[in-house]
């Protein structure tokens, strides 16, 4: 995305937009209010990094909608939630052989991978998880593949805060 061909709209007025359509004489036009997600340079951010990494599908732009996004190698990734209703909604957009990674003696969030999830991957998400989660050293987290496959858990410490922005999306 080239940002600046968005001609630089800002602010809570809509007349710059309204202008713009009167120029090119477009009389018909959705309310101006919301804007497009791609003016939102996280969620633009996020949609470069799958548009480079995958082949997408209607259910990968949603999920770009929802949690934290982190790419852990370049057929990896994991999305972690921020609260209750991101949880549910990414449980909601999981897919079949997505792995669901959750705490499990502490509060936390619910967080979904998807590629390539060796055990290298499995600890590094966990290390991920255990950084949002409510436990303030070892955390165990439980991961299975879904629907129903592969589970297990891992203990471990969260991640330093350095190796986490170098991860984040």
């Amino acid at each position: 995305m080239n940002r600046e061909k968005l001609l630089q709209i800002s602010g809570r007025s809509r007349k710059p937009q309204i202008n713009l359509a009167a120029k090119y004489g477009i009389a018909d036009y959705p309310c101006p209010a919301g804007g497009c997600l791609l003016t939102d340079g996280g969620f633009a951010q996020r949609m470069k990094d799958l548009m480079a990494h995958s082949e997408i599908t209607l259910n990968d732009i949603e999920l770009l909608k929802t949690g934290r996004h982190f790419r852990l190698s370049f057929k990896t990734k994991l999305v972690v939630g921020r609260n209750k209703k991101q949880n549910e909604r990414l449980l909601g957009l999981a897919n079949t052989d997505d792995i669901c990674f959750e705490p499990v003696e502490v509060k936390g969030p619910i967080g979904i991978g998807r590629g390539d999830f060796d055990q290298t991957m499995i600890s590094l998400a966990s290390k991920i998880m255990a950084r949002y989660s409510d436990g303030n050293d070892e955390v165990r987290i439980a991961y299975q593949t879904l629907p129903g496959g592969k589970s297990g858990s891992t203990t471990e410490r969260p991640i330093d805060d350095m190796k986490l922005q170098r991860l984040r999306i």
